[in-house]
């Protein structure tokens, strides 16, 4: 698909990110990239319903998207959901649902450039490390992540996993992604309840530009989550929008009969 050098970034590196982690089959469609997961995820709105299958696709007329999906999903219908980048949202989304697709939620793609002469600025009390093996991988999963960290990708060099310690004690996890290109990806940062608003989410950041700029990359990418929008966290950092995403599902599952 056609896409901003960023979109493509984030689309190249979430591929090679859940290739790598659960052995997900990557799907080339005509403008349209999918990942078929091995395990079910849960979405819960407009209307519930469980999907391994996810598809991605930029400013394409939605009745073209709609088709190479169905036309994927003749063999076998399945539950998916349709993220779509693009600066034309306010005219997608009404074709969407004129195709038989609901809009459940907007987010956006934010990016930053990355300096060398950046320095960290540790909070105080904590400290991070890199997640290197099994035991790393069991610790870290113990403060029970949104996303817990998988040992498939332990020694691959473009996936950098982090925990942070605040006065000795697991509090915090983050993700990087550094595969070729300029750009990097920020993965997942998530922090315990009971340690927020400490810096440690500031901290791992910063470790992970330092991180993606010794890799030679110049830019960073990443999909906010509701909570950190809402905490201004990379708004603090330098982090712009990049380009807006929606996130639509099908009024029902479809069929391809």
């Amino acid at each position: 698909m056609n896409a901003l050098p960023g979109v493509k970034a984030y689309l190249d590196a979430i591929t090679y990110k859940y290739k790598i982690e659960t052995n997900a089959n990557i799907i080339s469609l005509d403008q349209v990239i999918g990942i078929h997961y091995p395990q079910w995820l849960s979405q819960p709105w407009p209307r519930s319903f469980t999907y391994r299958l996810e598809f991605y696709t930029g400013d394409n007329p939605p009745s073209h998207v709609k088709h190479q999906i169905l036309k994927y999903l003749q063999t076998q219908p399945e539950e998916h959901v349709i993220n779509v980048f693009s600066e034309k949202l306010n005219q997608l989304i009404p074709s969407y649902r004129d195709n038989g697709y609901q809009h459940a939620w907007t987010n956006i793609i934010m990016s930053r450039k990355l300096s060398p002469s950046e320095k960290i600025n540790r909070a105080v009390g904590v400290d991070v490390k890199l997640i290197r093996n099994i035991q790393d991988v069991s610790l870290v999963n113990t403060i029970e992540p949104d996303n817990p960290c998988s040992t498939n990708g332990l020694n691959d060099p473009a996936i950098s996993n982090l925990m942070a310690f605040y006065k000795g004690e697991v509090c915090a996890k983050a993700q990087l992604i550094t595969i070729e290109g300029k750009f990097a990806y920020i993965a997942d940062i998530f922090t315990h309840p009971n340690f927020r608003r400490r810096g440690i989410s500031t901290t791992l950041l910063q470790e992970m530009h330092q991180i993606a700029i010794a890799a030679g990359k110049t830019s960073s990418v990443l999909i906010p989550s509701k909570m950190t929008r809402e905490f201004d966290l990379f708004q603090k950092l330098d982090y712009q929008a990049l380009i807006e995403m929606a996130l639509l599902v099908p009024d029902q599952k479809q069929n391809t009969d």
